[in-house]
């Protein structure tokens, strides 16, 4: 089923137009194949920023074990829009292993890159995101503040001690 179409879109993805490879990239990521997981990794590497972009998407979307790790490193990516996409594919996948790097990610340069890493910390639900989801309560951008209260909300509804950060409120 759609398996000649698959076929077709791996094919492009080999294409030099960036548009043919980003387009490629979103037809893998709708069919949500875990069997696509393979090429959308390699995609992860692209030269163009919009295809790793995309390719971090579809690979959040299929929430494959071989995804987490590829995703983990796409979170340093030279460019803030793919950065932004593990951080919330991330967080819906319930990585634990992503605490850390999702951790570090509330430091980003970019506001939605910290946000999105504040909203995954809180779906995660892991106690070592307490401290530095409070500090990022102080965070410049008003929305990167608002996941921070919404992340320790649900933190504490997991049974987090939040004393320390609802002091800081």
């Amino acid at each position: 089923r759609g398996g000649g179409a698959a076929t077709l879109l791996i094919a492009a993805l080999k294409e030099e137009h960036v548009q043919v490879r980003e387009q490629a990239v979103i037809g893998l990521g709708i069919r949500q194949d875990e069997r696509l997981v393979g090429p959308l990794i390699v995609a992860l590497t692209d030269r163009d920023w919009q295809v790793r972009e995309q390719a971090a998407i579809a690979l959040g979307r299929i929430d494959d074990e071989r995804g987490v790790e590829p995703l983990l490193k796409a979170l340093l990516d030279s460019e803030w829009a793919v950065r932004e996409q593990p951080a919330r594919s991330l967080g819906t996948a319930g990585q634990e292993r992503a605490v850390v790097p999702l951790i570090n990610a509330l430091q980003d340069q970019h506001d939605q890159v910290r946000e999105a890493a504040a909203k995954s910390l809180g779906i995660i639900g892991d106690r070592r995101a307490l401290e530095p989801l409070n500090q990022a309560l102080q965070d410049a951008d008003e929305q990167v503040r608002k996941k921070a209260v919404e992340a320790l909300g649900l933190l504490k509804q997991s049974g987090g001690d939040l004393s320390m950060s609802m002091n800081a409120l």
